[in-house]
């Protein structure tokens, strides 16, 4: 059975003649990782602050944990919507020991926080000589001071390389092992799908679909094939109704299938018609596709 941890309801916030979000609904279950996903400008920062009690919203409501936000649901987050302010020639331990005692979340949490963001052996060492990713993850570790049940995360991944993006993703993946529910807001449409169990899309300040990741990506199945003899596969497909042609490269063709079978019956039955193929490779549609395809509807 699942248990709300944040219901959102028909919010908007308008500035001035610009409505930034504009009646969003949606809601985040216990153990999730969901995305808000969307271009620059879709609202998926001002959603989240609006959520953290930043910004005020001009209509609709939210709550957490079945209540409406206050001091005390504040305690269960632990949320990087801005990189906080760390001292350059401080150690990473003062660094945190300072935020610490500005959330009043105390000290005694310092050393396991290090530990789960891989960053305990560099303790002593200031901040101005971490790599990006390094600073990324420091300050992923003070949204975990005092082990919130809740990670609320604003562009983690954002400005960092390859390298730096991969530290962040395993550090979200292993807190969702350990059962935290996770709300990320990203652009990077890539991790969001490694990542994230559920997404948000947004765009220009509207929701255009949410869910599962899977479920979003739920469609006729595609195959790519390829034979030498193009024509005798064409002439199959179209005399064939459970398939449909999506596309055609030279001697490649991506086929819909639309009768419920899969590539291996679809395999056999070329064989069959004296039909064999030099390439069979299924075609799954990335996030990334679903995305642009929903944008340019919406």
């Amino acid at each position: 059975m699942s248990t709300e941890i944040v219901s959102v309801n028909a919010l908007s916030k308008s500035f001035g003649p610009i409505k930034a979000i504009n009646n969003i609904s949606f809601t985040v279950n216990k153990g999730e990782v969901v995305g808000i996903l969307g271009p620059n400008g879709s609202g998926k920062t001002t959603t989240l602050a609006i959520m953290l009690g930043v910004k005020h919203a001009t209509d609709g409501s939210y709550s957490w944990f079945g209540e409406k936000g206050t001091a005390d649901t504040n305690k269960r987050i632990g949320a990087l919507l801005e990189v906080p302010h760390f001292y350059p020639y401080l150690s990473l331990e003062r660094n945190l020991k300072t935020t610490a005692l500005a959330r009043g979340k105390g000290l005694t949490d310092i050393d396991r926080v290090l530990q789960r963001v891989g960053l305990y052996e560099r303790r002593k060492t200031s901040f101005q000589t971490l790599s990006l990713g390094m600073k990324q993850r420091l300050a992923i570790a003070a949204t975990m001071l005092g082990d919130p049940e809740v990670l609320v995360l604003d562009e983690p991944a954002n400005g960092l390389d390859p390298e730096g993006i991969a530290e962040i993703r395993e550090l979200i993946l292993d807190e969702a092992k350990r059962g935290k529910t996770i709300i990320m807001a990203s652009h990077i449409l890539d991790e969001v799908e490694k990542v994230c169990s559920h997404v948000v899309i947004l765009k220009n300040g509207k929701c255009l679909a949410s869910g599962r990741v899977g479920a979003l990506l739920t469609e006729t199945p595609k195959v790519l094939v390829e034979a030498p003899e193009i024509e005798s596969l064409i002439n199959f497909f179209e005399s064939n109704e459970g398939y449909t042609i999506a596309e055609r490269t030279g001697n490649q063709l991506i086929i819909g299938i639309k009768d419920g079978s899969n590539s291996t019956a679809l395999n056999r039955r070329l064989f069959e018609s004296g039909i064999t193929l030099s390439r069979l490779e299924p075609k799954r549609k990335t996030l990334e596709e679903q995305f642009l395809e929903l944008v340019k509807k919406g």
